[in-house]
């Protein structure tokens, strides 16, 4: 269990800039330009590319399609570690707890904080390019067993998804961060049970696959839940927990 302390998001972003300091054989640091533009579009991610696991791009949270969660590039090395120096850093406004795994997909990192957030920033630069905020009451955060964190997104084809803490699914335009579609995962909503979402949703063919969490406590029953890529729309549920334990 993470602590609120150790912030995931500022190691992933620390690693970002890292790799950002293309000078690092000199003796003295250079600045770091923007990237230049992309001939893709925003977030352009099919399934070839994710079969092809770019050695260069962080598609999704394990960074390819068999979640290796290991990066092929040479840059750095043994031999020039030592002379890497700081970069640029984004202030997420929050003390609260950073578990969120970044993708860097053609030059524009995607990340999540508390709550649902999802920043798009340059990384070469740290520049925001958008914020979304999925404005859910902030009371949500009783029902969390960890602290209100969320772990990630997923790409494809120009949008992101991101789970809220509250149970809601987003779809988000992956150049602008405008909301495509929202859909309510919860079931026993109306009965106020302590379910929440933090985890990272999944691709799976045009499926977006999505766990909630929750049951570990009282009156709450494990489960996995599919909808339509495109739509939103509502496809299956597998629970955890195989029958009603009442």
């Amino acid at each position: 269990m993470a602590k609120p302390g150790l912030h995931a998001l500022a190691w992933a972003l620390a690693a970002a800039m890292i790799a950002a300091l293309c000078g690092c054989n000199h003796k003295t640091p250079r600045t770091p330009t923007a990237a230049q533009p992309s001939p893709r579009n925003a977030a352009d991610i099919n399934v070839e590319r994710l079969s092809a696991g770019e050695p260069d791009q962080w598609l999704t949270p394990g960074r390819d399609a068999n979640g290796s969660y290991y990066s092929p590039l040479q840059d750095i090395n043994a031999g020039n570690v030592g002379k890497l120096g700081f970069a640029w850093d984004y202030r997420l406004g929050t003390n609260r707890g950073q578990e969120s795994t970044p993708l860097v997909i053609d030059g524009v990192m995607y990340a999540t904080s508390n709550f649902g957030r999802v920043y798009a920033l340059d990384a070469a630069t740290g520049k925001e390019l958008w914020k979304y905020d999925p404005q859910i009451d902030g009371q949500w955060a009783r029902y969390a067993c960890c602290d209100a964190v969320n772990r990630g997104l997923a790409a494809f084809d120009g949008r992101l998804f991101v789970g809220a803490l509250d149970g809601w699914l987003h779809a988000l335009d992956a150049r602008t961060g405008r909301r495509v579609w929202k859909v309510d995962t919860l079931i026993g909503r109306s009965e106020q049970k302590p379910y929440t979402l933090t985890g990272a949703p999944l691709l799976a063919g045009d499926l977006i696959i999505i766990g909630n969490g929750g049951a570990d406590f009282a009156g709450a029953r494990g489960y996995v839940s599919a909808y339509d890529r495109k739509s939103g729309a509502f496809r299956w549920r597998f629970f955890t927990v195989p029958r009603n334990p009442a």
